[in-house]
């Protein structure tokens, strides 16, 4: 084991039951062999947007457990929602990042 805390805490996702029914392996609470992009796209799905809602916040007792957080140190909440060609959402991801060790870059048109 690492003595080295990690920087982003456990992704959670969750996708629609139509999504499980054609991937089975995205209904088990385990680690995927492939990125789930890799694994919709093998199903035909195609992905063609993704939202994004960034939160900065104090992190909660579990995650400066999970974490290795020091007194006062901020987490970003990061919750993407991909969306197919038909714009309904294929999953729902929440990643939580170190506050003081992330930088988000965004292009605004």
């Amino acid at each position: 084991m690492s003595d080295v805390a990690p920087s982003v805490a456990n992704v959670p996702a969750f996708y629609p039951s139509r999504l499980v029914d054609a991937l089975p392996e995205l209904d088990h609470p385990t680690e995927l062999q492939d990125d789930d992009r890799e694994s919709m796209k093998r199903a035909g799905l195609t992905v063609v947007a993704r939202t994004a809602e960034v939160m900065a916040r104090m992190p909660t007792r579990q995650e400066i457990r999970d974490l290795g957080l020091g007194p006062g140190s901020p987490v970003m909440e990061v919750v993407t929602a991909p969306e197919d060609n038909t714009c309904a959402m294929v999953a729902v991801r929440e990643a939580i990042y170190l506050g003081d060790r992330y930088e988000l870059r965004f292009s605004l048109c």
